[in-house]
This record gives structure tokens, sequence and C-alpha cells, in this order.
């Protein structure tokens, strides 16, 4: 399955090994990777970092069609509430961020010791389960994130983000939560 990405490094620099890269996923907005933390991913790169912004399956670039408004009651009745359906989607994300290490690493060659994973919303949440399960993060910052919203009524075990956080260490995390 492909999975759609930006990569951004600071203009006028060429590939360096030693730079750290960020692979950077999104909260549930239908623009995906184009929207909401754009001034994020703009930091990043102001900062010195190279970045890579992937979309989550069922949004931004990978729209299928299963997500018509992308408003809250419409992502959990058709995604977050369909408990295989949703297990299914968490490790298909989980794979896609393990294959964007594997991008950083071979193909923009990446050092191993400077990747990191930055979540927003509910890339955050997914933050949990995948740093929790792929190694290679040097560093995972976890924003504007919690436990799943209102409208979910459930998710199988292996779906839960809860499960998950133990597993991360001894990796370094930055968490924030916003409550509204």
């Amino acid at each position: 399955m492909d999975v759609t990405a930006d990569y951004y490094r600071p203009q006028g620099t060429s590939t360096d090994n030693n730079r750290p890269h960020v692979i950077v996923v999104h909260g549930g907005t239908p623009n995906g990777k184009d929207g909401m933390y754009n001034r994020v991913v703009k930091g990043l790169i102001r900062s010195g970092m190279n970045v890579l912004a992937i979309d989550l399956l069922h949004f931004g670039e990978r729209k299928t069609g299963l997500l018509s408004s992308f408003k809250n009651d419409d992502k959990a009745r058709n995604l977050y509430n369909r408990k295989s359906f949703y297990l299914e989607w968490v490790i298909q994300t989980t794979k896609d961020v393990s294959r964007s290490v594997d991008l950083l690493l071979n193909h923009y060659m990446a050092s191993p010791e400077n990747i990191a994973y930055l979540g927003i919303s509910r890339g955050a949440e997914m933050g949990f389960i995948v740093t929790g399960v792929e190694k290679r993060f040097s560093a995972v910052a976890l924003l504007i994130s919690g436990h799943f919203d209102a409208l979910e009524t459930g998710h199988l075990a292996a779906a839960c983000p809860a499960n998950y956080v133990g597993r991360i260490a001894p990796t370094p995390t930055f968490f924030i939560k916003w409550k509204i």
C-alpha cells in the first residue's frame, strides 16, 4: 500500500546524515499532511531539521471515500468504532511509519540516532502505539493527544494507546495533553 509523503529540508542544505529527521503524523483532518500542522513543519525546518510528513490512510491524498465529512461523528461511525476495521487501520499506520523510517535510512541516508516521531492529535494517539512497537526512534513528541474522543464507544485492546505507553521507554518522550 502506498503512503503519500512530503520530504522537506532547510533551504540551501544538502543531505546531511547527522541532521535530525522527524516523521510527522497529522490529526484526522481531510487535508492530511497538507493541513493543520503546516506551521509546525515549517518551524521544524527553520530549526534545521529534515521532515517527512505522511498521510494516514483515509486522509489527505490517501482519501478512500470511507469518510465523507471528516467530522467527529463521521470518523467515529465509519472508522474509530468499527473494531476490527480500526485495528487494521492501526496496524497499517504502524507499518506506514516503520516503512517511513526505512525510507529515511535507506534513501535519505538519515543517521539512525537522529530520527524522531512527532504526532499531532490523532497522530499523537497513534504515536503511543507506533512508537511502542517501532523502536528505532531516538525521540518522541506527542502533541494534543488523549485517549480517544467522546464519540468513540470502544476499541479492541490491541488498538488501545493505553496498552503501549510503557513500551515507548526508554525513548525520551515529550507529551502535551490538551483538554477542551
